[in-house]
């Protein structure tokens, strides 16, 4: 409310900050309707995890016969990015899986 009077006072126009006032509130409306619709983070038990990975079988093996090509197909497709680093002999690994999943909205403004 105090924004709202300096602004009045500095002769800003009312009928302009009312419009600018109302597009921000349906600007978050909208916004707050949509994050309400984004589906619920569902977390895996323990036992669903194990699951998965009997069901995976023997990956390492399968992993250790690939060609590079396939490698870099399959990993690029993870969203997955090796690094070696020789001197100190490790590998850096980086996954952003919602790379490509994720919307993302804006709300103008303070509040």
């Amino acid at each position: 409310m105090k924004k709202l009077r300096k602004a009045l006072d500095a002769d800003w126009d009312p009928v302009e900050l009312r419009t600018q006032y109302n597009a921000a509130v349906a600007e978050k409306r909208a916004a707050e309707t949509a994050l309400a619709a984004a589906p619920s983070e569902k977390r895996l038990t323990r036992e669903e995890l194990e699951g998965y990975v009997d069901q995976l079988g023997n990956v390492a093996k399968a992993l250790d016969w690939a060609e590079p090509e396939e490698l870099s197909e399959l990993y690029a497709s993870l969203r997955l990015s090796l690094t070696y680093h020789h001197v100190e002999q490790i590998v850096e690994v980086e996954v952003d899986p919602l790379a490509d999943r994720v919307d993302k909205y804006r709300v103008r403004g303070g509040t």
